[in-house]
């Protein structure tokens, strides 16, 4: 990210050992991220570079591998599910099979709780939950152990847009100094709407968003 918070692309991405061997390599997107799965080896020193096409280069080494432990992935592209992936080691799951774990899926004040039970020797657990189950727009999922969260990810879950899509916005008239405008928005039972209109001069920089009201309301 840059100094503003944004992402920055780059032009090559790679994670080398200790003796500076490329391990694997990894490419950016145009928002500066990129996704890869790597397995660490015990006892050994990893470091993430990415290289920009003015030559700078970011490296970030990697933390220290952990003997024990549960890893979470969670796949968001299917149109009626997601899929939830946990991993561990041999040497954990001995400690999974006698404690209750869930996944707990919130979005402010609203949650709902899924039950997880490990069988002996589970090292890998697929968890499919149903996309009616997300709530709208951004959903935090995180795995406890007892009452103690271990793992957290943001997942974004898929909402209906059609009321923008459909929502008509016409110029009528020009009165002196005023614009009268008319709003068409589709009647839906039990749905209320508010209004609010901003005003500036057209070529303004006193007012440059970086987001719509989407992404403003559901992401940030």
């Amino acid at each position: 990210i840059n100094d503003r918070g944004y992402g920055v692309s780059f032009e090559e991405g790679y994670v080398e050992d200790e003796k500076g061997k490329k391990v694997m390599s990894f490419v950016s997107n145009r928002f500066g991220m990129g996704k890869f799965g790597f397995r660490p080896v015990k006892g050994k020193r990893f470091t993430a570079v990415a290289r920009f096409a003015n030559g700078e280069e970011v490296r970030t080494f990697f933390p220290k591998a952990e003997d024990v432990g549960v890893s979470i992935i969670i796949t968001n592209i299917m149109e009626n599910e997601i899929m939830i992936e946990l991993n561990t080691n041999e040497e954990t799951i001995a400690q999974l099979t006698d404690k209750n774990h869930y996944i707990l899926v919130r979005q402010n004040q609203l949650s709902k709780k899924l039950p997880i039970h490990f069988l002996p020797n589970e090292l890998k657990k697929l968890i499919s939950i149903e996309r009616d189950l997300l709530f709208d727009g951004m959903n935090v999922i995180t795995f406890f152990q007892d009452d103690v969260p271990v793992l957290e990810r943001l997942l974004m879950n898929s909402f209906d847009d059609s009321l923008g899509k459909s929502v008509v916005v016409s110029k009528e008239a020009i009165v002196k100094d005023s614009i009268i405008t008319s709003v068409h928005i589709p009647q839906k039972d039990g749905v209320r709407y508010d209004i609010s209109i901003s005003v500036l001069p057209e070529e303004t920089k006193s007012y440059v968003p970086n987001d719509n009201i989407y992404s403003a309301m559901l992401l940030r």
